[in-house]
């Protein structure tokens, strides 16, 4: 008979996630917790996908979640246009930009209000994480591009929010890291 048992490479970046999945299918089932214990958490059990291939459709969903938020949300801020910025943020969202942070929409437009025209924003994405049914985190690389000055990297953590109306920004941190810090290099701070 013919093993089909996958082997992991711990070099593939894709390794922790795959890991999670062999571990869920090989474990026995337990009663429903309150708690999302791991990533994989919130797949439907009966969702008549495998561990693995359920993850990733999961992983998949997320991100086109997170992309049609922030497609919106590059494309107003673009356009220099700070109200439909805000409108992509939930009422009582948590935002830190460049500057002192704030809580609300107001905030938010003010801040992109404050900013140059011409002002663009491309953005990678470059981990999700599907915490719930209604929530999803996201980590991402982000330039922001101007006429008269140098592009401003930054990293941007984000939590998306389902409201009544759709889904949202609840939580927005940008952090400005050194040129030199990456994942593979901790020391290098």
């Amino acid at each position: 008979m013919e093993s089909t048992e996958r082997r992991f490479d711990p070099d593939d970046p894709e390794y922790f996630i795959a890991q999670l999945a062999r571990d869920r299918e090989a474990a026995p089932a337990e009663a429903a917790s309150p708690r999302v214990e791991s990533d994989d958490a919130c797949i439907p059990v009966d969702s008549g996908l495998s561990g693995s291939t359920a993850l990733n459709q999961n992983i998949a969903d997320s991100e086109t979640i997170l992309r049609g938020v922030l497609d919106g949300w590059k494309a107003a801020v673009d356009k220099h246009q700070p109200d439909q910025v805000a409108a992509h943020f939930t009422d009582d969202a948590i935002f830190q930009g460049l500057h002192p942070y704030s809580v609300g929409r107001p905030g938010i437009a003010a801040y992109y209000d404050s900013q140059p025209p011409g002002l663009t924003a491309d953005y990678q994405v470059l981990e999700t994480r599907r915490l719930s049914d209604d929530l999803v985190l996201a980590y991402l690389n982000v330039d922001f591009s101007f006429t008269d000055r140098p592009t401003v990297n930054v990293y941007l953590s984000t939590l998306l929010k389902q409201t009544a109306t759709g889904w949202a920004i609840a939580f927005y941190q940008v952090t400005k890291l050194d040129q030199h810090t990456t994942s593979e290099d901790p020391d290098s701070q």
